[in-house]
């Protein structure tokens, strides 16, 4: 009755939890993710909240009173961002088809001329953002890239985070790479932003016995043998979606750097097994089914952090790891109602947040349950 499968997993071995204990530099990570994105300049935070957060004060700093633009479907953080940031915010929608911007919307968000508009590869779903760097620069705005959910996705065979003027990741627990904790922003070019993302960032995390003891439980809760114990707990909200009051920004700690010097080695076995597990998945689903699986752009990989689908009527699921998405388009969150200027018709983040389910595709999920779940999705699916 324990067990349960993980709706997404980050792989952490004991040895990355022992890492937090001495910790390590944060500097030589900078340059351990710099080097894998591409990234020129790489300034690590305490979450990727916190880095998404400085993005968007550097980018309202070189243009003040304009608001930015936020998908209209997304992790409830994106407000929790905008509103450490006092931005004011414009929405543009998404199109439940494939998880992109919409085109039109997008546009009319543009005519806003916000100060920046930030792309979400959602669920590890990349956006090639080739095709709208030259609106977003044509009206001024730093171009962000949120890629806090697409560890192991790829455009034109290149790692995402550093299509974009600035790009976020994340090392929370369900990101794919977790230091239970951390954030990154990334940096294409030197110049103001870079300037002001540095001085941005003064304040250090200190050491704490209360992270490594939360990072061993997540280590030894985190498999599909025990983790149906902490599920139980309701005050630990494990697979809700809540909205989070801003905190302050500040650097990563030692202690999430020395976890991430070991569970980065670990990324690409666990980024690979995803991609079998998610192709092994559609092919178990007949021709006939009624389940839609959002398309990749051609030139893009995904990196899968979980399977998401489109499909009305479903229930259950929650054993195999199978979980509603984010269940309020960002337009309908009480907390965003005093920051939106503008919503661009987002009918497309509606229909998602009624409909739209993701299945676990990690290394944890047997042959056996990838049949289960192809055949949950499909017997309760309208």
């Amino acid at each position: 009755m324990i067990h349960r499968q993980l709706p997404v997993y980050s792989p952490l071995t004991l040895a990355a939890v022992l890492s937090a204990i001495p910790g390590e530099s944060p500097e030589h990570l900078r340059a351990a993710i710099a080097r894998h994105t591409g990234a020129s300049e790489v300034f690590v935070t305490d979450s990727g909240t916190s880095a998404l957060t400085a993005a968007l004060m550097v980018a309202l700093q070189l243009r003040p009173g304009r608001p930015v633009a936020l998908p209209g479907y997304g992790c409830f953080d994106l407000i929790t961002a905008a509103r450490g940031a006092s931005a004011r915010v414009v929405l543009y929608d998404v199109e439940p088809s494939t998880l992109m911007p919409d085109s039109e919307s997008l546009e009319r968000a543009l005519s806003d001329e916000p100060a920046a508009v930030v792309f979400v590869h959602h669920y590890g779903l990349p956006v090639d953002l080739s095709s709208w760097r030259p609106a977003v620069g044509r009206v001024g705005a730093l171009l962000i890239e949120d890629a806090a959910q697409a560890a192991g996705a790829m455009v034109d065979e290149k790692p995402v985070g550093a299509q974009g003027d600035l790009g976020i990741l994340s090392f929370g627990r369900g990101k794919g790479v977790t230091g239970g904790g951390g954030g990154a922003v990334l940096a294409t070019a030197s110049g103001p932003a870079t300037r002001a993302i540095e001085l941005l960032l003064q304040q250090s995390t200190g050491y704490s016995m209360t992270f490594v003891a939360k990072l061993l439980a997540q280590w030894a809760f985190g498999r599909p043998s025990l983790y149906g114990i902490p599920t139980r707990i309701p005050f630990l909200g494990l697979g809700e979606t809540r909205y989070r009051e801003p905190q302050p920004i500040r650097r990563m700690s030692a202690q999430v750097a020395g976890v991430l010097s070991v569970t980065l080695g670990l990324a690409a076995k666990e980024e690979a097994a995803r991609r079998v597990n998610a192709r092994a998945l559609m092919d178990r689903l007949t021709p006939e089914t009624r389940v839609r699986i959002p398309r990749a752009t051609l030139g893009t990989e995904p990196g899968w952090l979980r399977l998401p689908f489109v499909a009305r009527g479903l229930t259950g699921g929650e054993r195999l790891g199978c979980v509603r998405g984010y269940p309020l388009p960002l337009a309908g969150l009480p907390e965003a109602q005093d920051v939106l200027t503008g919503v661009n018709a987002t009918s497309g983040a509606k229909e998602l947040s009624e409909s739209l389910w993701t299945v676990p595709v990690h290394s944890q999920v047997t042959e056996c349950e990838l049949s289960e779940i192809a055949a949950w999705m499909e017997s309760h699916s309208s």
